[in-house]
């Protein structure tokens, strides 16, 4: 449970700037509670995909390889996750 808060925690941070940068782009002067709150949720739901792969010893296959292999394979399928969880 520790990790799943650390995870999660660090992810938050992370989309919780995205969404203050999208403000300051858009010169918007409003705290925007519904965009944090879904950055929020964003950084809950893939923390948990996380943490399941970790478990399902997910890049397995790459575990001999140099550590590019696995970070680029990683990288990539968890940007897809998220991409398709930003859509939904």
């Amino acid at each position: 449970m520790k990790e799943y808060a650390a995870v999660s925690l660090y992810l938050w941070l992370l989309f919780g700037l995205f969404v203050i940068y999208r403000a300051v782009l858009q010169s918007d002067e409003r705290f925007s509670l519904v965009a944090h709150g879904m950055a929020l949720l964003n950084a809950l739901a893939l923390g948990k995909i996380l943490l399941i792969a970790k478990e399902l010893h997910f890049a397995e296959y790459f575990k001999d390889k140099p550590l590019i292999y696995p970070t680029l394979f990683k990288s990539a399928t968890f940007a897809v996750i998220l991409g398709r969880r930003q859509q939904a």
